[in-house]
């Protein structure tokens, strides 16, 4: 997603790309996963940063929200990797609530079946400086200021899974987080039925 276009509100270009995009995704049998990625985040912890588009109470985080979080719960997206504010943090699986604070959707926080809703993750730990972290919201489960690194997603399409790993620099894991989906078994085909009568 082009979060940084002149407008990316209800009709625009952008938003009729990421509806059908996602839509389109959505009704793909051979796509498991839907990962979007966009510059400005939804949603963030507070942090030092000086500008507004950094505040989770901000109005780019505010539109991105109202506009997209919705379309993301709809059409099944499993992660959203966000960056902007130079730290590491991801959430529970949320979903949308019409506010500045999302549903936890489980209890599930680290490896979990196949959960309402999406983990997102701001991953801006690529090398320049840190917005330091200034508070926990409910819901994040695991944020970091201090370490630059990267989120290492894999695909294990044999077992429905997908895993992301945040290691630091150095090559220390920080976080891991992972959705396993159920396997979908082909429809069997039973042969005719035999129907006995009499002694």
């Amino acid at each position: 997603m082009d979060t940084d276009r002149v407008s990316f509100s209800s009709g625009s270009a952008q938003y009729n790309f990421v509806k059908n995009d996602l839509q389109s995704a959505s009704q793909n049998a051979n796509i498991k996963w839907i990962i979007v990625y966009m510059h400005k985040q939804m949603y963030t912890s507070p942090n030092t940063c000086s500008t507004s588009s950094c505040s989770n109470t901000g109005s780019d985080a505010k539109a991105l929200r109202s506009i997209y979080h919705g379309m993301l719960d709809t059409y099944g997206a499993d992660v959203v990797l966000q960056g902007h504010v130079h730290n590491y943090q991801r959430t529970h699986p949320i979903s949308y609530s019409g506010s500045s604070t999302p549903k936890i959707t489980t209890t599930c926080s680290t490896n979990c079946n196949d959960p309402e809703g999406e983990f997102f993750a701001v991953v801006a730990t690529g090398g320049i400086n840190f917005h330091a972290l200034s508070g926990k919201p409910s819901f994040v489960k695991y944020q970091q200021d201090d370490k630059f690194g990267a989120l290492n997603i894999i695909m294990n399409n044999n077992e429905n899974k997908l895993t992301g790993q945040y290691y630091a620099n150095g090559g220390t894991k920080l976080d891991e987080f992972s959705i396993t989906k159920p396997v979908q078994v082909s429809g069997y085909s039973y042969g005719p039925s035999l129907s006995l009568s009499g002694n």
